[in-house]
């Protein structure tokens, strides 16, 4: 009888790392539809062959509430054939008390091991956010939309400069200030600074 536990152990502990390795990249969007009611859009770019997978994430809406969002869409080998990623699309709609300044964001555990520039990223949850303002002074607020999905590969020594080009709508205030990992809640780790604004 102990030799099953010890072996169930075993499997417990043998299955930790197999479920470890999985975030590769991930963006919230949102669009406003009526005065306080926004679609969000939380899209993931994971692993493809690791055991991880996410049929449903969480978000939270920056006003005390959150929605687990079913995932809407998948699809596989999303950089080519061969290429080892998923693009995961999730779909909620959520209505504010209000104008105010929201940030929504999800986190999931299961981050890729083996980030060069994130210390032990393997144990460092993977984190988005985005900051909606809804103010009738602004009017319609939705968030850009990026047309380059947000998958480069790096070369080591070598600095990695992303220019993500986008789609703005109409009416969309807005400014990119820095990209960030959250490490534990109350750590953040900068990964690249850059600033723009533009109003239309």
């Amino acid at each position: 009888m102990r030799s099953f536990y010890i072996l169930l152990a075993f499997c417990l502990v043998s299955l930790v790392p197999a479920y470890a390795t999985h975030n590769r990249a991930g963006e919230i969007t949102y669009e406003q539809l009526t005065q306080f009611y926004y679609k969000a859009t939380i899209t993931t770019y994971t692993k493809t062959s690791s055991p991880a997978d996410r049929p449903e994430l969480d978000i939270f809406w920056g006003d005390g509430t959150s929605s687990t969002l079913p995932r809407a869409s998948f699809q596989d080998n999303f950089g080519g054939a061969g290429s080892d990623i998923r693009k995961n699309t999730y779909v909620g709609y959520h209505t504010y008390p209000g104008p105010s300044v929201f940030t929504m964001y999800f986190e999931d555990p299961n981050r890729n091991g083996g980030v060069v520039n994130i210390p032990n990223s393997i144990n460092v949850p993977f984190y988005v956010e985005s900051q909606l303002i809804i103010s009738a002074a602004l009017g319609f607020n939705n968030s850009p939309v990026l047309l380059q999905p947000p998958i480069d590969d790096g070369t080591i020594g070598v600095p990695l400069f992303i220019m993500p080009m986008r789609m703005i709508p109409m009416g969309i205030v807005y400014r990119i200030t820095s990209f960030f990992v959250k490490v534990l809640k109350d750590f953040q780790f900068q990964v690249m600074h850059t600033r723009s604004k533009q109003q239309f």
